[in-house]
């Protein structure tokens, strides 16, 4: 999804995305990229994937902050990360997810100090979070 606004995803099985390589370059289930203001990705189940839901970046002339809400999914199978967010500018809240079978469950690269993580489910998950940036708090 790209330059779109209140935009839900929800209740859908998506599976086999398996293209590109585990770090984000192809493969990912849900995409949310470029001004996706109060994106909501809601109960779905995403299977057999390099990377769940992915959180990119955000252009230059977006305004504000970019909220997207990651809540209440099963993400099984990943090859990489089953949530991961690039750009600082986004505003993500990850809640009540169960993430099994993944390298990473969230994998948070320079994420703001509006950032919520809570509540989510990890199993067979070697590294459950990840987070990078001086304002990440675990």
């Amino acid at each position: 999804f790209k330059i779109v606004s209140n935009t839900v995803v929800s209740e859908n099985v998506m599976h086999s995305y398996p293209g590109g390589d585990a770090g984000g370059g192809g493969g990912v289930a849900v995409v949310l990229h470029y001004c996706n203001h109060n994106s909501q990705v809601l109960n779905n189940t995403i299977t057999s994937s390099n990377v769940g839901v992915g959180i990119t970046s955000k252009l230059s002339n977006c305004t504000g902050p970019i909220k997207a809400y990651i809540k209440g999914n099963t993400i099984d199978g990943m090859k990489g990360n089953a949530i991961q967010m690039w750009d600082g500018s986004n505003e993500p809240h990850i809640e009540n997810n169960i993430i099994k079978n993944a390298q990473v469950g969230i994998d948070l690269t320079n994420c703001p100090a509006a950032t919520t993580v809570i509540g989510n489910t990890f199993t067979n998950v070697p590294t459950p979070t990840k987070y990078a940036g001086s304002t990440c708090k675990p």
